[in-house]
């Protein structure tokens, strides 16, 4: 905008929305938030929680028993925003 010559403190300020779907089995969930909520948690932490979140309910699906260190040193290692920074190619399995 400032190579349009446009006087970018003269813009109005414009809210950010994400549209999020998401899909568990049969239920696909669609919701709209904010891009505030994004601002709220560092995103270290959020990859983080996230990756915790779903090894907990993969290791109660499965059964599986890991000991409290071990998922600990897997979660920890999602919070170095290296490892979560890099891209990877993902390919989609049917």
């Amino acid at each position: 905008m400032i190579d349009a010559g446009y006087d970018v403190d003269l813009l109005p300020v414009r809210q950010v929305y994400y549209l999020i779907r998401g899909r568990k089995k049969d239920k696909i969930k669609v919701i709209l938030v904010h891009g505030s909520f994004f601002e709220t948690v560092k995103s270290n932490m959020l990859i983080s929680q996230s990756f915790e979140q779903v090894l907990k309910e993969r290791l109660q699906n499965e059964g599986i028993k890991l000991e409290d260190d071990i998922k600990n040193l897997l979660v920890n290692i999602f919070q170095n925003k290296k490892v979560s920074a890099k891209s990877a190619m993902l390919i989609k399995r049917r």
